[in-house]
């Protein structure tokens, strides 16, 4: 059968090159099928020439068309057409659109595109609907049509195969304004989030002056407060430059002679964060920095501040900003992104333990007549190994940690890590190594050592609480420790006593040559804490919720080591007079523990 007639894109038709009729391709199964000239891959209407050529004065224009409702201006040019050049288009055809985006080219003209899956064009005759200041704040710069518009802000700057009309009252992709309108306290009936007065102060917004917030941030970050502000603030008029833009991060410019609100005319949308730098010499008016090197200096930067970003207009992103010259980044750093990558990585993890462990029983076989350089071996290298996975989760779990609690959190975080860290030092005291030593050399003094060890170890965790508790009470008067890091020393505190008691169980499987039970523990110990430590930062309850996970794992591990011990080696019993402890009478553990003690403070 001959070839069928190609159907042109309907932005090609209106564009009107020449269409031949399909030549079959023998061999490739042209003969059979409908095929076109490949050449129609490569051309390039008329329009879209002029269109990326006018990217070298703006590279962030918006365009839109004004279509009929027949004939050579329907479909003028689609919608999706324009990504194959780079083209902002504030059109789309797509199955997932946000219901705010959706209602607000809702309120300059309706139509029933939705229904379809698609934000249509606008349409003839709704001349009214291209002086809507909603279009200007869009910055839509370029109207595509074929018909004539006459109205005052709009002026023919091409005319050929169709015609373009320029918006001279496009606003630029961001801008400053002063004033806002804050209608948070409505409520917000339908699923857009929109107050019920949000379509009336859209109608009736000037966006050159003032922004709406409806009350929905992305929850992060804080709004500048006047200790913020730049101790000199230049002169010149509020301005706004665009550094560099990319789909995931975009950096500003920004000069403000007084407080306001950087509007950034991009679609709000949760997984967006922003952060505002104070600097000097950065930027200028026009849009020429467009993908350009910051002028910022490699060294001695402020510190970032996260700011909040508001919802505005409807549809868009704004942070306040205090007078100064402010760099501005907004970065897409989806949470449930970094979620799926550490989820990613802990279940590898836990796969490749279940198959060391299958491994292991596979492979592995103890006998009383096993060689000393195999019991050394296994000793030695499955401890090394299982500390190298905990540590790599571990790093894993601090980028995630850091990611959410951001460097304030952290820092609080790390103060009551170290805290409790020195007082470890003095509750364990290196008694461990003391147990591994002596119960090494005679194991039937097991359940002597661990008694006297165990009980020890009590006591210095209760002489050590005091003076954690008055160093405490010296940071909240003359450092300002916060109430949350003090609860979180007292939960890694009490997690501390099962952490020195498991120490000493683990000294006893080290004695009995069995370290790879510890090792295993410490592995599961770890999977576990650092998973539930990802529910408790998600839920919100921070350093506080980290400190419980904490001490729920350190529980764990000393009720699972306890009873391996009871099971693999011996049954601890109470003594009413336990002999003299080997080589030193029982009574001097202290010197023998100091060494082990030391290292603590001086690590090699």
């Amino acid at each position: 059968p001959a070839p069928l007639p190609p159907c042109p894109p309907a932005h090609l038709e209106a564009a009107g090159p020449p269409h031949r009729r399909p030549r079959p391709h023998p061999g490739r199964g042209g003969v059979f099928n409908p095929s076109v000239d490949p050449a129609l891959l490569r051309f390039k209407p008329e329009v879209v020439k002029w269109l990326e050529a006018r990217q070298s004065e703006d590279p962030l224009f918006r365009l839109n068309s004004f279509d009929t409702p027949d004939g050579r201006g329907n479909k003028v040019f689609l919608a999706n057409a324009g990504m194959y050049s780079n083209l902002f288009d504030v059109r789309g055809y797509d199955s997932i659109i946000p219901a705010q985006y959706g209602r607000f080219m809702h309120l300059f003209q309706e139509n029933g595109d939705l229904f379809f899956n698609r934000i249509g064009p606008l349409y003839y005759d709704g001349y009214a609907a291209l002086d809507s200041a909603l279009l200007d704040l869009l910055g839509v710069r370029y109207i595509l049509t074929t018909v004539d518009i006459s109205n005052p802000n709009y002026q023919l700057v091409y005319d050929n195969e169709i015609r373009v009309y320029e918006n001279t009252d496009a606003l630029p992709r961001a801008f400053v304004v002063q004033d806002k309108e804050d209608l948070s306290g409505f409520p917000k009936p339908d699923r857009s989030g929109w107050p019920e007065e949000m379509g009336l102060a859209l109608r009736s917004l000037n966006p050159r002056e003032k922004v709406i917030l409806d009350g929905e941030t992305n929850g992060l970050g804080h709004d500048m407060t006047p200790a913020d502000a730049a101790e000199a603030v230049n002169s010149a008029p509020s301005s706004v430059d665009i550094i560099s833009y990319t789909p995931n991060e975009i950096r500003l410019a920004a000069h403000l002679d007084q407080p306001g609100w950087l509007v950034l005319a991009d679609a709000y949308f949760p997984g967006w964060r922003a952060y505002a730098t104070e600097v000097a010499g950065v930027g200028g008016r026009g849009s020429e920095s467009i993908s350009q090197p910051s002028n910022l200096p490699t060294s001695n930067l402020p510190t970032e501040i996260e700011l909040t970003i508001h919802r505005a207009n409807g549809a868009f992103r704004a942070v306040y900003l205090q007078p100064g010259q402010w760099e501005v980044r907004f970065r897409y750093a989806p949470r449930s992104f970094q979620l799926g990558l550490y989820g990613s990585f802990l279940a590898l993890v836990t796969l490749t333990l279940i198959g060391g462990y299958w491994a292991w029983g596979k492979l592995y076989r103890e006998s009383e007549t096993d060689s000393p350089i195999k019991r050394v071996a296994k000793n030695s290298l499955v401890p090394m190994i299982m500390a190298l996975s905990n540590r790599l989760i571990d790093f894993a779990f601090a980028l995630l940690m850091l990611r959410i609690l951001q460097p304030e959190g952290a820092g609080r975080y790390a103060f009551a890590v170290a805290f409790i860290g020195l007082a470890e030092i003095v509750t364990r005291y290196g008694l461990g190594t003391l147990v591994t030593r002596e119960v090494a050399a005679d194991r039937s003094s097991s359940n002597r050592y661990l008694a006297n060890v165990s009980i020890l170890r009590l006591y210095l965790w209760l002489a050590a609480l005091p003076f954690m508790a008055a160093i405490l009470g010296l940071y909240v008067v003359f450092g300002g420790l916060t109430y949350d890091v003090i609860i979180t020393v007292a939960l890694f505190a009490l997690g501390n006593l099962f952490s020195n008691l498991s120490d000493g169980l683990t000294a006893i499987f080290y004695a009995h040559e069995k370290a790879e039970y510890p090792a295993a523990i410490a592995s599961i110990t770890t999977l576990t804490r650092v998973s539930l430590g990802a529910l408790t930062l998600l839920l919100g309850w921070g350093i506080i919720g980290l400190a419980g996970v904490s001490l729920v794992a350190n529980l764990v591990t000393f009720l699972v080591l306890s009873y391996i011990l009871v099971v693999k080696i011996f049954r601890p019993a109470p003594q009413v007079r336990p002999g003299p402890a080997k080589n030193n009478g029982g009574r001097k553990p202290a010197p023998h523990a100091q060494p082990s003690a030391l290292d603590h403070l001086f690590p090699h």
